[in-house]
Parts: structure tokens; sequence; C-alpha cells
């Protein structure tokens, strides 16, 4: 049986296999001789029992094989469910793969109502999910064996942002002012005091509000956050044309209410 607790196309293979193997090393010949005379007998309707030739060992395996087709046969039957005359398919779902399914069992219309093509149509469906099962617990070891990376640490830029503000001050900064430095980096302080030296694609889209809203809890004016997102939104569209990253600028289209 399978892991999930089913009997599947696999696990007749199995049987057919192990009971080929165990009629070879003779442990079930004289069983299955005997197992054979009684059914023939009842068969015929004989007095005596019938005396099965023991000799021929390939029309026996012949036999043992339309017997475990049989057995196959009973093992599909049993997911079938006739309801009002209808059959469906009907079986559980096996543990290991149930969190991807909506509930803990499959029940499918197979529109007959003969029970050869309900049978047909059943071992089809048990074909087909035996195999997509298959794939998805070959895939779920495949993906444990392969390396961990991280998402975030895949699209880090490597420059943050006091390092995208010193790259705008020796930019921008030849021939200014050292109040225009002042300036920079006051404001780059107080970004970075708010939400950390992060690196540049590492600062979320909704950091541009969270900044604006600690500028208003240090009571600062409307009209010097302006200044100061004018200044950050600056330093950061900067570092995003001179490395060509692929990002979106955080502290671009931010709402700021009136006072």
């Amino acid at each position: 049986m399978c892991q999930c607790g089913e009997i599947g196309i696999h696990d007749g293979f199995k049987i057919r296999c192990f009971a080929a193997s165990r009629f070879e090393s003779g442990h079930w010949y004289q069983h299955i001789i005997c197992s054979l005379n009684r059914v023939f007998s009842k068969a015929l309707n004989l007095k005596h029992n019938f005396h099965f030739p023991c000799t021929h060992k390939v029309l026996t395996g012949l036999v043992i094989r339309e017997v475990c087709a049989n057995m196959l046969y009973t093992i599909h039957s049993s997911y079938l469910l006739c309801r009002n005359g209808t059959y469906y398919y009907n079986r559980r779902i096996p543990i290991d793969i149930r969190h991807i399914y909506p509930s803990s069992r499959i029940v499918l219309s197979l529109r007959t109502r003969s029970k050869a093509v309900a049978t047909r149509g059943a071992n089809s469906l048990t074909a087909k999910l035996e195999d997509y099962w298959s794939s998805i617990r070959v895939q779920s070891i495949a993906e444990k064996m392969l390396p961990t990376v991280s998402h975030t640490e895949s699209k880090l830029s490597g420059i943050n942002f006091s390092n995208a503000t010193a790259q705008y001050l020796a930019l921008k900064g030849v021939g200014k002012e050292k109040y225009f430095t002042t300036y920079t980096m006051r404001n780059s302080g107080y970004l970075i005091a708010c939400l950390g030296d992060q690196d540049l694609m590492a600062i979320p889209s909704s950091s541009g509000g969270k900044f604006r809203d600690a500028l208003v809890k240090r009571g600062l004016a409307s009209s010097s956050i302006k200044r100061i997102f004018t200044s950050v939104r600056s330093i950061v569209s900067l570092a995003i044309s001179e490395h060509g990253l692929d990002m979106r600028n955080p502290f671009a289209n931010v709402y700021f209410p009136g006072h």
C-alpha cells in the first residue's frame, strides 16, 4: 500500500511481482493448486475434487495473472459510488497532499449508469491521479534538496541610504555652499532615524507614509516636511538612475495633509 493508505496502480504491480516471485520460489505453489482444485470442482459440479495439473506451471502462472488482474478490478471498483443509478468516483485524498485540496475526498460524477463503463473511467482517473500525486511528491522532495535562497537578499542592491547620500553630495554638492551639505545630511539623518540605514531595494513602498507620520510627530510644519521629502526623494532618485535599479522611489507621490 502507498503511504496514503490507499491501494493504487503501482501497488497492483507490486502484488503481481510478489505473487510471481512467491510462485517461482514454490512457497505458494501447493496452496494455489489446492485452491484451484476446489474452485474448478465447484464450478464443474464434480462430486470429487478436480485435480489441477501441477506440472503445468505456465498455465498456473496465467491463472495467477488473471486472479491478480481481477484483484485490481476489485480495487478500482472500490472507488465507485452509486447514487440513484449514477456512478461516481469516490476516493480519499492522501494525507501528505491533502493541503492542496479544499476537502478530504474526491467525489466526481462519471456520468454513466453502467458499472463496466464506470470501472474503466475509475481506472483512467486512478492512473492520472497516481501520476499527478507522484509528481507532487517528487517536486516536494526536490525542493527540500535545493539550497534555500532568501527572496529579499536576491533583490538587494548593495547600496544603503547612507551610501546614496554620500554619492548625492559627491555629485550634486560640487560648488555648493556648506549649508547644502549640512541640510542634506540632516534630512538623511531624519530618514535613517525613522527607517534605519536600509538597502534601497529593501525599503518598502509604504515607507513614505511612515516617514511622513514620524516627521509630523516631531512637530514639524507641513512646508518643512515637504522640503525634507524633496531632499530625500532626490537622493533616492539619483541612486536609482546612477545604478540602474529596477525599483520605484518609495518617497514619491506621498500625500501631505494640509495644516
